[in-house]
């Protein structure tokens, strides 16, 4: 790709892992955050990611393309013409290889389940089961302050039902990533009035963390031969949402399904009902019938107690 980029710039750049001018830096992996953090400003540090979340004077978008690689490149040829012969780096030892790293943990996510406590719902849940009230912030976003004692978040006016690539990012993050400041009620009040932030139902964020953070996979410990159908029709008002979770939420209000067969019967892909449907559970509004699962399934009575018995146990946890 570098070789592709090149051939429009005056300039030829090389990799080097030993004597690099700038060095690219994947602050989305967990390596390459700490790295970032710790030499952003001795270094010539390129950051790449979806988004410019930390807000860095060099940013590289990813996924990588080579006009945005030839972009970057350029830039950097005029801004830091004085730089002899120089060499760009695309890993360093310092980093732990973390390009490997990153190729890894990306085929994981596409291989694993959901697991929700990694994420912004994890944080969430943590902080009703505490009592703490907490300040949680990725980057330069805006933060999300969460008053427990109410079960409510304070954040600035937003649109869930358009929430921009940038705005998406809060809820995608792993909660390593996630900053957290515990504050005491006063505070948190006190903040809240000065910058006039909005308060939401914490719902509000468990939904959208699960929403999006779920990338298409289903929550883990979940069977994908269990029907569910929804107890109630969620409040997209208030909640992140598209225009398939109506037709989902309509038909899984009326049906009782597996998740195979409510994305056949609706038309929705089945990562996109994954999601919707970790988004239903965390925040308690789907339900199993046991007597029609039994139907269905053609099982005996004996199997219906452990049925239950599990379901209990995926909500409890989920509950907190």
């Amino acid at each position: 790709m570098l070789d592709l980029a090149q051939k429009t710039l005056d300039v030829s750049w090389v990799l080097d892992e030993k004597t690099p001018h700038f060095i690219v830096v994947d602050v989305e992996h967990p390596n390459g955050k700490a790295f970032w953090q710790a030499h952003h400003v001795d270094k010539n540090l390129v950051a790449l990611a979806p988004q410019n979340i930390l807000n860095a004077p060099i940013f590289l978008e990813k996924p990588l393309k080579v006009r945005t690689l030839a972009e970057m490149l350029k830039r950097l040829s005029t801004e830091f013409s004085n730089l002899s012969e120089p060499a760009l780096a695309v890993t360093d030892k310092e980093i732990t290889n973390f390009f490997d790293d990153l190729a890894s943990e990306q085929k994981k996510e596409t291989e694993d389940v959901f697991e929700p406590s990694l994420y912004l719902s994890g944080l969430l849940k943590n902080a009703l089961q505490s009592g703490q009230s907490q300040r949680f912030s990725v980057g330069n976003l805006a933060p999300l302050y969460v008053l427990p004692e109410q079960a409510s978040c304070f954040y600035k006016a937003i649109d869930f039902g358009n929430l921009t690539p940038t705005q998406k990012v809060f809820y995608k993050v792993k909660s390593s990533q996630i900053e957290q400041q515990p504050l005491t009620s006063e505070n948190l009040n006190s903040t809240v009035q000065t910058e006039g932030l909005r308060k939401y139902p914490i719902n509000t964020f468990l939904w959208a963390s699960s929403l999006y953070a779920s990338n298409g996979r289903v929550l883990a410990g979940f069977s994908l031969d269990t029907p569910v159908h929804l107890k109630q029709w969620p409040d997209l008002s208030l909640l992140a949402h598209d225009s398939t979770h109506f037709r989902l939420a309509a038909f899984m209000l009326k049906n009782t399904a597996t998740l195979t067969s409510v994305a056949a019967q609706t038309q929705v892909e089945i990562p996109a009902v994954f999601n919707f449907f970790n988004a239903c559970m965390i925040t308690q509004i789907i339900e199993i019938d046991e007597s029609h699962a039994v139907t269905m399934e053609k099982k005996p009575a004996s199997s219906k107690p452990l049925k239950h018995s599990l379901f209990k146990n995926l909500l409890k946890r989920l509950a907190g």
